[in-house]
């Protein structure tokens, strides 16, 4: 379970984190880098916190209008 639950970080890591490529990166407002720079903050600490391997309790970003 927890392997899997792993992957499934790991992928979001890779498909959504990413995606804010240099360019996408600087046409962003601090606000939304901000939204990103949390959200990977939090998919990094999801193992050692409270609920892993539960999908459930995996982080969600915020919302990021681009």
């Amino acid at each position: 379970l927890a392997a899997s639950a792993r992957l499934m970080r790991d992928s979001l890591l890779r498909d959504v984190i990413d995606r804010y490529n240099a360019v996408r990166w600087e046409t962003m407002t601090e606000a939304e880098k901000q939204i990103v720079r949390d959200y990977r903050q939090a998919l990094l600490d999801w193992p050692e916190g409270t609920g892993f391997p539960d999908i459930s309790t995996l982080p969600t970003m915020g919302t990021i209008k681009l």
